[in-house]
């Protein structure tokens, strides 16, 4: 079994996933399946893999309902350890990304291994460096670039993968569920992609921010509430002399939930 799948999404970006396809094929660590799953592309995207098929482990071109639908149809074929997704148009930071990144995977066990980025930005390129410690009140507004990421295949599938439901944050839905299950995130502290901001999560980012506040609106309020439930329950079950202090620290329980573990 290789250490990682990678799965690359397309649909009609024929130069973004010639880009892509080199960045991950000519890697100097080698211990990968590449999986591309194309969205039925008329634009010559089909042909390119074609002459690529021996670089390739599996692919397919058939329509689909979305990048959510196309990244779960990658999660059932794959069958590394772990998967990242570098869609087309996205690249690798350097044709020693991988190496790096697998001593680090290889070394330690997390549910999600998460990098920094590099964005191509008009006048400049720019690094987004994300917190070396996931706090929920860092979640509300922000999202961690999945191409940055690896992430366990074990629990993507337990986790049935990406709801469909969310046609842009379905990956910002993905983080939430595993931070409020106890799951594990590992910082990589240094860039590994480059991040194209022609994506359609880049372009529709007004959209993105709207669907965000629904999946928070819809996910953490039920959290916090039934968290707090267990406690009001577990407090009728002590003498009343403690109530006060335990009623505290679960105020201060609170807190440290919404500002990080």
């Amino acid at each position: 079994m290789a250490l990682i799948s990678i799965i690359t999404i397309n649909y009609n970006n024929l130069e973004g996933l010639k880009k892509t396809v080199e960045s991950v094929i000519n890697q100097t660590w080698q211990d990968f399946e590449y999986i591309i799953i194309d969205g039925g592309s008329t634009d010559g995207s089909v042909e390119y893999i074609e002459n690529k098929k021996n670089k390739i482990d599996y692919w397919i071109s058939e329509n689909d309902s979305g990048i959510y639908n196309a990244m779960n149809k990658g999660i059932k074929i794959a069958s590394g350890k772990y998967i990242s997704f570098m869609n087309s148009g996205d690249c690798f930071l350097s044709l020693n990304t991988l190496k790096l990144c697998s001593d680090i995977i290889i070394n330690n066990n997390a549910d999600v291994f998460y990098g920094q980025i590099k964005i191509d930005d008009v006048l400049k390129e720019k690094t987004v460096i994300y917190p070396s410690k996931l706090r929920l009140s860092y979640l509300q507004y922000m999202v961690i670039n999945h191409q940055a990421c690896f992430f366990l295949s074990e629990t993507l599938q337990n986790f049935h993968g990406y709801n469909e439901e969310y046609k842009l944050a379905a990956d910002y839905h993905y983080y939430l569920k595993l931070y409020i299950n106890g799951k594990t995130f590992l910082p990589i502290l240094f860039p590994i992609v480059k991040y194209d901001l022609t994506g359609i999560s880049s372009l529709r980012m007004e959209e993105y921010k709207i669907e965000m506040k629904k999946v928070w609106d819809s996910t953490i309020p039920h959290y916090l509430f039934e968290t707090e439930n267990n406690y009001f329950s577990l407090l009728t079950t002590i003498k009343d002399s403690k109530i006060l202090r335990l009623a505290f620290k679960l105020r201060d329980y609170k807190i440290k939930l919404f500002n990080g573990r």
